[in-house]
């Protein structure tokens, strides 16, 4: 990977750890938009000067999904890529968790790895 590329992966991440995607995991919460909205509104972002078929579908009043759809150039098998866009709850270290920090070639914070 060149340095650039490098660069550009830690940035993006750094950029998806600081946006709040905690799940409230059923407790109470004020929280009147899906808990994915910051993270599917920047990877939306991310992917529209590609051109690309984007939706989004609700999974709940606190949950949504977002598809990209690459089309393929064969007739071969489809390829499916999931990832979850939210995190768990922050409690014991919620000063910390939004804050991403990079120690060489890490990077540190609530939902990260």
């Amino acid at each position: 990977m060149s340095q650039k590329t490098e660069e550009n992966v830690k940035t993006m991440l750094c950029d998806l750890v600081a946006l709040d995607s905690i799940n409230p995991m059923g407790l109470p919460t004020d929280r009147k938009e899906p808990v994915e909205r910051l993270v599917a509104d920047y990877l939306e972002e991310v992917f529209k000067k590609y051109d690309l078929e984007m939706g989004r579908q609700a999974v709940g009043p606190l949950h949504e999904n977002l598809y990209v759809a690459v089309k393929g150039k064969t007739d071969g098998p489809a390829l499916f890529f999931e990832s979850h866009m939210d995190t768990v709850p922050a409690a014991d270290w919620a000063d910390r968790a939004l804050k991403p920090r990079v120690e060489g070639d890490l990077v540190y914070g609530r939902g990260s790895c």
